[in-house]
């Protein structure tokens, strides 16, 4: 346990030296763009235009963030609907095993009127393409 715990605390510590790294390389680089800035304006504006675009680089970065985090939202979206698609599907065996029984008995109790009511059913959803695509859209709902 105590490797782990070194290793991450190495994780940790190098992390925290590239944050530092790339912040001073972000002043440096902010200090050149306002050098640079300077030659074609006054101070004070090449400091403003310098501002500026470092605000803006920062909404960028906030952007694509909060779009990350969309994303793992919508794929935690997915799990729970696919749990809840899983709950849906226990329900329906649940449902299935009870109501089967009775239907199996009432069917065994009117052999005849069963095979009379399965023809006429399997002729409906066979004739009608509207039968068939509103039985596929109630089975495989979207």
């Amino acid at each position: 346990m105590s490797s782990l715990a070194a290793r991450f605390a190495a994780t940790i510590a190098a992390l925290l030296l590239a944050a530092i790294i790339v912040a001073v390389a972000l002043g440096f680089l902010a200090f050149g763009v306002y050098l640079n800035l300077m030659v074609l304006m006054s101070a004070p504006a090449a400091g403003f235009g310098t501002g500026i675009a470092a605000l803006f680089l920062a909404v960028i970065v906030l952007l694509i963030a909060r779009g990350g985090c969309d994303l793992a939202a919508r794929h935690r979206g997915r799990e729970k609907s696919d749990r809840s698609r899983a709950d849906a599907s226990r329900l329906a065996t649940i449902l299935g095993d009870a109501l089967g029984g009775e239907f199996a008995a009432a069917a065994a109790a009117h052999p005849g009127t069963t095979v009379i009511g399965s023809l006429v059913s399997g002729f409906a959803v066979g004739a009608s393409p509207a039968m068939r695509h509103a039985l596929r859209d109630l089975i495989f709902r979207k």
